[in-house]
């Protein structure tokens, strides 16, 4: 594949079959949500599946801690029962300092062999999946083809789905310093949860941008 100038998207079935390869490396996360298995499932069921680095992302203590950490504790059982032929599980907390999980991810890149990688972002936490597809594109000479994967649930809940943001920082591995533009644009895509930002936006920093 030349991975510049070939970016198919659509379903992953599809998408495999377009890409003369039969082995791939997997990284991916065990979470309470059962979709955290799906590409697993189908990956095996149409590829072989050589290095895989799975993320288990702890949560901070929360109403729903116990709840949470019940579910992804069945949810890991049941990656493990695929049968990976060598899995890695990463223990790492939400609000840990990121360098762990870059060290985890460069370790993960250095030893396995396959140059072709699939990356489940579908219950991977933003500061750990663009990190890990930052570095992933930084290894153009060992990976040859990556497909990035997420999984639609069947549905979402009605309640909120997280609380207690804390104040909005920049991703690991994307942090300053960097030179502040003159002409700044702001632009906002909203998801189901806003998560501070309104106080962001309310904060003064882009008083002076184009929305």
């Amino acid at each position: 594949m030349m991975r510049h100038s070939f970016r198919p998207w659509g379903d992953m079935t599809w998408v495999l079959d377009h890409i003369q390869s039969q082995r791939w490396a997997f990284v991916g996360a065990a979470s309470m949500e059962d979709r955290c298995t799906a590409t697993v499932e189908n990956l095996l069921g149409r590829a072989a599946v050589g290095s895989s680095l799975i993320f288990r992302i702890q949560d901070a203590q929360s109403r729903y801690f116990d709840e949470v950490e019940l579910k992804t504790a069945q949810n890991e059982q049941r990656i493990a029962a695929m049968g990976l032929a060598r899995m890695t599980l990463s223990r790492r907390h939400l609000l840990g300092r990121h360098g762990a999980i870059a060290t985890d991810i460069d370790k993960f890149f250095n030893e396995q062999p396959d140059d072709s990688l699939v990356i489940d972002i579908s219950s991977l936490p933003k500061k750990v999946f663009f990190l890990l597809i930052r570095k992933a594109l930084e290894r153009p000479n060992s990976l040859q083809n990556i497909i990035v994967t997420y999984t639609e649930p069947d549905s979402y809940c009605k309640s909120p789905l997280a609380e207690n943001p804390e104040v909005w920082n920049p991703l690991p591995g994307f942090l300053p310093p960097r030179s502040e533009p003159a002409d700044k644009t702001l632009i906002i895509g909203l998801g189901y949860e806003p998560l501070g930002l309104p106080e962001l936006y309310s904060s003064g920093i882009f008083s002076n941008a184009k929305s």
